[in-house]
């Protein structure tokens, strides 16, 4: 026998006089019933501030829903796509997130006690009994109806043995609780968990590659498998200033006095794998041609900082401010720019006294949710770049090298890509700005 899924939208309208009835329920007034959204597409709703606590979500499309500040304890989640929502300040104690997709969410100060994150799957099958699986793909602008993943592939048959994890990936997990959750599996790739509390968590075989684990509490976890490869946590000494042969203010010092004099005083510095965040910030600094590749810069303010001609391959800027910072001819390949504010950069090609320009190079680099607003991107190299869900609105992009970059979700106008290389590029189709 087919068994089908189908996905209903909701309005608003339809969805708060659910959730009123739910919260007549809740309260032990009459007129009451659970809120029951299974299969909905909620997308886009705001759903903050509500009492949906035992609500029923399972495999609703709820990508960019605002539940923040929403109680929800012992509500079920299963398989739901909550991808790019905000759930600040969720709480969530007791509730069933098995298979939940959550990637690029901001859950900062959710509260998600005893939650259950194991993995989950929901099939259907055809007329010839193949199964199909729910597998709600990421930065796809897809219809609801199309979110049913493909036949019995190598991703299916993992989802048959064992269903798919819940995933974090680039989520917002500042000071969120998961004590003593479930979180066997679970994908946290390029997360922040910022001062976040995992305290009696079990956490085996979850993938925490490339989070932000600083202040994180692992307390009496279990992490056996766990996979911690690239984490920023508060071990991060590569190369500590407490190693350089001299302070790394005095090193800085020296550098800037080198490029604010035409060379004359002072001397250029190699910061090779150093940590710069113990500075209080770079704010308008003149650090041309500085050397500082997989250099540390997370959440620092950079406003305004000269970085011409710099070197910062595999640098981390995650998060940080670099409004207004001057990074012509700037080599920022395989740089990590994750939310990181960069309106009105200078990104073009840099004019050297002997008439060459040197490209600015942000090849490979990693910009999802960035804001690169009224930014000069002429002649950039973008070649690979991830710009998913980041925004260029208004940026001047002459000939600039999008080939195999992700622009899925990338806000900008459409116009402005007419004289750009696209060549490979995916999800070429950007959100107009």
């Amino acid at each position: 026998m087919t068994q089908q899924i189908t996905f209903r939208k909701l309005s608003q309208k339809e969805a708060d006089g659910m959730i009123e009835k739910h919260e007549r329920l809740f309260g032990g007034r009459l007129g009451g019933a659970r809120a029951v959204f299974a299969y909905s597409d909620l997308s886009g709703l705001d759903l903050s501030n509500r009492q949906l606590s035992d609500a029923d979500f399972t495999g609703a499309v709820m990508t960019g829903v605002n539940l923040s500040g929403a109680t929800l304890d012992n509500a079920i989640f299963f398989v739901a796509n909550m991808s790019r929502s905000n759930l600040a300040g969720l709480k969530a104690r007791r509730a069933d997130f098995r298979g939940a997709v959550l990637q690029g969410a901001n859950l900062n100060g959710a509260d998600f006690y005893r939650g259950d994150f194991r993995k989950g799957s929901v099939a259907e099958s055809d007329r010839q009994g193949r199964l199909k699986y729910l597998s709600h793909p990421i930065g796809s602008e897809s219809l609801p109806s199309a979110l049913l993943g493909a036949e019995a592939t190598a991703y299916g048959m993992r989802r048959a043995r064992g269903g798919a994890p819940a995933d974090f990936t680039d989520a917002e997990l500042r000071s969120a609780r998961f004590v003593e959750a479930n979180l066997r599996d679970a994908v946290f790739h390029r997360a922040c968990l910022l001062n976040a509390d995992l305290s009696g968590a079990q956490l085996a075989d979850s993938d925490f590659s490339g989070a932000v684990l600083i202040g994180t509490s692992f307390a009496q976890a279990t992490m056996d498998g766990a996979n911690w490869s690239d984490t920023l946590d508060d071990r991060r000494c590569n190369q500590n200033p407490a190693m350089l042969d001299r302070p790394l203010p005095q090193l800085l010092e020296e550098h800037e006095a080198w490029a604010k004099s035409g060379t004359a005083r002072g001397q250029p510095q190699i910061l090779d794998d150093v940590d710069f965040r113990r500075l209080p910030n770079l704010v308008g600094r003149e650090l041309t041609a500085l050397v500082a590749p997989k250099g540390c810069f997370y959440e620092m303010d950079l406003t305004g900082v000269k970085l011409q001609g710099a070197q910062l391959q595999g640098a981390d800027f995650r998060s940080a401010k670099l409004d207004g910072a001057d990074l012509r001819g700037a080599n920022l390949t395989g740089a990590k720019l994750s939310r990181a504010s960069m309106k009105k950069v200078r990104f073009e090609p840099l004019q050297m006294e002997s008439g060459d320009r040197t490209q600015a190079v942000l090849k490979s680099a990693n910009l999802r949710f960035a804001n690169l607003e009224g930014a000069n991107l002429t002649s950039t190299d973008c070649n690979g770049a991830d710009f998913s869900y980041a925004s260029l609105r208004s940026c001047t992009l002459n000939n600039t090298d999008f080939s195999s970059a992700v622009l899925t979700g990338t806000y900008l106008q459409h116009s402005a890509l007419r004289e750009c290389s696209l060549e490979g590029a995916e999800g070429a189709n950007p959100v107009a700005a």
